[in-house]
């Protein structure tokens, strides 16, 4: 993960933790499975279950706001995380995979820094 960016999530957080790099991760996939232009101009809205440190982390990397309407929280959510771009009615549902056997928490931040997406998330594209 670009060191650069570690820095920005880090100052915009106040500290590095397991779930500011989830954020930070969520984020990336989310900028593959879509056009970073859609996060730029409005066209995808982000639901969160959580409203704890994962939230900043997508807040860095996609530039998603609660105050603009691109940043929801919902903890009644059915996954972790929701993307919905309302030009082409795709949605995709990010659900997070449980650390591996041995990763303690503390060692959480460097496993969701350098595992592969597939090793963190599972997700599921619905086409509408």
């Amino acid at each position: 993960m670009d060191e650069k960016l570690l820095e920005r999530a880090e100052e915009f957080h106040g500290h590095m933790c397991g779930g500011l790099t989830i954020g930070l991760r969520t984020g990336l996939l989310a900028q593959k499975l879509f056009s970073e232009i859609s996060f730029r101009n409005a066209e995808i809205i982000v639901t969160s279950k959580t409203s704890a440190c994962p939230k900043d982390g997508l807040m860095v990397v996609l530039g998603v706001r609660p105050d603009n309407r691109t940043l929801e929280i919902n903890p009644d959510l059915d996954c972790d995380y929701k993307f919905y771009d309302i030009i082409d009615e795709k949605t995709v549902k990010v659900f997070m995979k449980e650390l591996p056997e041995g990763v303690t928490r503390e060692q959480s931040a460097k496993f969701y820094r350098e595992a592969e997406d597939e090793a963190i998330f599972r997700w599921e594209i619905i086409e509408e």
